[in-house]
């Protein structure tokens, strides 16, 4: 029986997700929606670098 294949998340999609929370203003910087994520500030950043490389649409 073959594994199931697992989804991986849209990077992009969630690259956005992480602007539009910073563009909301409820979060004050990067650290603090590190914070409330749950993740470390280096990683926001890496997600955020995305957007960079990403084609305009």
């Amino acid at each position: 029986m073959p594994k199931p294949v697992k989804e991986r998340p849209d990077g992009i999609k969630l690259a956005r997700h992480y602007q539009a929370l910073l563009a909301s203003g409820k979060f004050e910087n990067r650290a603090a929606l590190a914070r409330y994520l749950g993740v470390s500030r280096a990683r926001v950043t890496q997600v955020l670098k995305r957007l960079h490389s990403a084609p305009a649409v």
